[in-house]
């Protein structure tokens, strides 16, 4: 890197900051902290085998419309011969 002067200028290192710059063990007792204070307001989540199982199965689901739904749209290569060539001379029926 260079200033306007032309003169070499040393890359600033990029710093950490928020939750990046904080040690591991800093970080797990804030979010430690986070959860004790939503249950103890009553909005924390308890996961029990048939709502983690509920959660996975709209999950599936979810992907497999989206799946399906990519496999439907038309690819680049494909809208060109299907969408944008259109024929020169209109068809006519077979008798006309």
């Amino acid at each position: 890197m260079s200033d306007q002067q032309g003169t070499a200028v040393a890359p600033h290192k990029k710093q950490r900051r928020g939750f990046a710059a904080m040690s591991e063990e800093t970080r797990r007792r804030i979010a430690s902290l986070g959860g004790k204070a939503s249950h103890a307001a009553g909005t924390g989540h308890e996961w029990d085998a048939s709502t983690a199982r509920e959660a996975g199965r709209k999950g599936g689901i979810a992907a497999g419309v989206t799946k399906r739904r990519m496999r439907t749209l038309p690819t680049e290569s494909t809208a060109s011969v299907k969408y944008l060539v259109t024929p020169a001379v209109p068809q006519t029926k077979a008798g006309e």
